[in-house]
């Protein structure tokens, strides 16, 4: 995972320069330097980590030089997609705030940061970038006492831009195929196993995976074909413990604040055992299966038909987990796109205000609409 992970970090880091260039956006000379430093220094580890990944196996400390690669690159990944996401909130206040003439609403469009307090944000991106990269030069520092090989150079390819159960289907567009197929797989009979079937949500963040496993979640065939329905959040650090009682407490079972984990593992088999459950595990990143055992070796008692859903980037959990079926979630297309887009930003606007706006819309969704949770981002 460490691999593909400083992979889409280095390529995240290109578009960030690429977009700025585009957008007639300057970085401070701090921030932009950070940029350049960053993604030098990620493609450095970056062709030592096959090597790495191997060793691992083998070397403890080489699995904790990993892991702390791995801390810095995701943080790394939420310092860019909040620059992202700022930028494009930025760019809608500005056209929202235009009532007036399309001369307004064109400058708005070439120079999104007229109004944005732009010293503050760069400042405070580079800040942060420094931070990340005081890190990340500890780590490529320490990578030269293991004597990893080289592999290849990174191939950067072409540059592309805890939740609730309960969703609202007016404002999701564009996955009807993908949660057609899903609730297929899921309430089709199918031949007898002796594990749950699990079927596998992946991509990479943005792109629907939690808002897609709860349309299917709430489908009416769904909710008819199960006994029981539980959807727990994963995310990381994985705590077994967490997810063991949250399933209990779902399905009705009740347990004292200081249970040992034997007796909780046994009270989560006994709960689950003989029911015909849907479990959805949001959000999974661990890729140890060894501590993914307790739990797979719980939920597999579940009666003949339970299926288990998982969301997660990474498709070696998704193959770690068995999957009997992986839904690979692709970008929008620009109609879905508009559709999102037009349905959260018009809402309540009169139809004056909707004609004034629909340009703009457009040439944004063009830009950035491919992604969910930008258009969300953008169009609220």
């Amino acid at each position: 995972m460490a691999d593909a992970l400083v992979s889409t970090v280095v390529v995240q880091l290109m578009s960030f320069l690429v977009q700025e260039l585009k957008q007639e956006v300057g970085l401070v000379a701090g921030a932009r330097g950070e940029v350049k430093k960053l993604s030098a220094t990620f493609k450095k580890i970056h062709v030592v980590l096959d090597d790495a990944e191997k060793q691992q196996i083998k070397d403890e400390s080489v699995k904790i030089w990993i892991e702390e690669l791995k801390d810095v690159a995701y943080d790394m990944e939420n310092i860019l997609d909040e620059w992202h996401m700022r930028i494009l909130k930025s760019q809608v206040s500005e056209v929202k705030s235009a009532q007036v003439g399309k001369k307004k609403v064109c400058s708005c469009l070439l120079s999104p940061f007229n109004s944005f307090n732009k010293i503050t944000l760069h400042h405070d991106i580079g800040h942060r970038m420094k931070e990340i990269r005081d890190r990340l030069d500890v780590i490529a520092s320490e990578k030269d006492k293991y004597n990893f090989k080289l592999s290849n150079e990174i191939e950067v390819p072409e540059v592309r831009l805890g939740t609730s159960s309960v969703i609202n289907v007016l404002e999701v567009c564009g996955r009807e195929q993908e949660r057609d197929i899903i609730v297929s797989k899921l309430v089709s009979e199918g031949s007898h196993q002796d594990n749950v079937p699990v079927v596998s949500i992946i991509g990479m963040g943005g792109l629907g995976k939690t808002t897609l496993a709860q349309l299917v979640f709430n489908d009416d065939k769904v909710i008819s074909h199960f006994e029981k329905r539980v959807r727990v959040c994963v995310s990381d650090p994985f705590d077994v413990i967490k997810l063991a009682k949250t399933i209990v407490k779902h399905l009705g079972g009740s347990f004292t604040d200081d249970i040992e984990w034997e007796s909780l593992h046994q009270l989560l088999r006994n709960s689950i055992k003989g029911k015909q459950l849907l479990i959805v595990l949001d959000d999974a990143w661990n890729e140890d299966l060894e501590k993914w055992k307790p739990l797979k070796d719980a939920l597999n008692r579940g009666a003949r038909g339970s299926r288990i859903v998982v969301t997660t980037r990474s498709e070696r959990v998704a193959l770690m987990m068995g999957s009997a079926h992986i839904q690979n979630l692709q970008l929008l297309s620009k109609d879905d796109s508009w559709s999102l887009f037009s349905s959260i930003a018009f809402t309540g606007r009169r139809e004056d205000e909707r004609n004034k706006l629909e340009k703009v819309g457009r040439e944004i969704t063009n830009k950035y609409g491919c992604l969910p949770l930008a258009i969300k981002t953008v169009g609220s």
